[in-house]
């Protein structure tokens, strides 16, 4: 019975593994007029906002597909173990990914692809 659920916990665990990275890195670029440099641009006051609404998405997405496919018990049991991982994976990434847009544009990128492909707009 485990067994045949493997795969979507699989996918649950390394969703919520990248969403509380992704969640991690937006906070490091909040509150927007405390940023580093000169003060916040139009275009990075976009970016960190599209990409804060690209993750909320992705978790509705996902939960709307947990409760369609997985038993309850051992989602959260999944989300959980992603929750408490995704700190940890986070500063593995480098320098670059952490403190730079670049970090924000692939979040957002991530965050939109694996939501379209939870909730079934894009067939695999």
């Amino acid at each position: 019975m485990f067994v045949q659920h493997l795969p979507a916990l699989a996918t649950l665990f390394g969703t919520a593994v990248l969403l509380t990275m992704g969640i991690i890195l937006l906070a490091g670029f909040l509150p927007m007029n405390v940023s580093k440099g000169d003060g916040a641009s139009i275009a990075m006051t976009v970016l960190v906002c599209a990409t804060g609404i690209a993750i909320a998405a992705c978790i509705i997405s996902l939960l709307v597909w947990c409760i369609n496919t997985l038993p309850i018990s051992w989602s959260i049991i999944a989300a959980g173990l992603g929750l408490l991982t995704g700190p940890l994976v986070f500063q593995l990434l480098p320098h670059s990914m952490r403190d730079q847009p670049l970090g924000l544009v692939c979040t957002l990128g991530l965050s939109l692809t694996i939501g379209f492909l939870l909730h079934g707009v894009v067939p695999v």
